[in-house]
């Protein structure tokens, strides 16, 4: 008992343990079902992109490029598939429950409290679309870079707070 209590206090295992669960749920939900038009506008801009067309000069843009860039990235590194664009997805949603891991942290909540929030948020955010979408992109890195500017002004790191703007700035290009 007392050796389960020590890696339940283990503050790698409980990070590892948020990523992991928000991982494997969104990787499993992304492959139930699609949604034929959201879906596939970001699958097939990262295919565009990797094929060499540039976003707003070669094709329509409905919103920001830079996911496009981002699934086309992806598509690079693990190669044109479903299974790519579906890891691209459970990624962030593990960024937004570690995010609100540190979040809960930052504001002093008990261990429990804090695995539970971040393991729930990970279960609401990206599964029920499964597959990289443009607004659930903007709120995690919306509520990722507020977290970090709010851990710089609580922890009294001014140093730093010249990324704050960058990272909005990649979010409006998102959206």
């Amino acid at each position: 008992m007392q050796f389960i209590k020590k890696i339940y206090l283990n503050f790698s295992f409980q990070l590892f343990f948020v990523a992991f669960t928000a991982f494997i749920i969104n990787f499993y939900f992304g492959f139930k079902g699609i949604n034929i038009v959201d879906s596939f506008q970001t699958f097939d801009a990262g295919f565009r992109v990797l094929k060499g067309d540039l976003p707003f000069r070669d094709y329509m843009v409905r919103d920001g490029a830079l996911i496009d860039l981002l699934q086309a990235f992806f598509f690079n590194l693990l190669g044109i598939n479903w299974k790519s664009f579906v890891i691209h997805a459970s990624i962030f949603n593990s960024i937004f429950a570690l995010s609100v891991f540190f979040f809960s942290k930052l504001y002093n909540l008990e261990n429990y409290e804090s695995l539970i929030f971040s393991i729930l948020a990970g279960i609401l955010m990206y599964p029920a679309a499964g597959t990289p979408q443009i607004d659930h992109h903007s709120i995690i890195l919306s509520f990722t870079s507020l977290t970090f500017f709010l851990f710089l002004i609580k922890k009294e790191n001014y140093n730093l707070l010249f990324l704050v703007p960058i990272f909005y700035l990649f979010i409006f290009f998102i959206k």
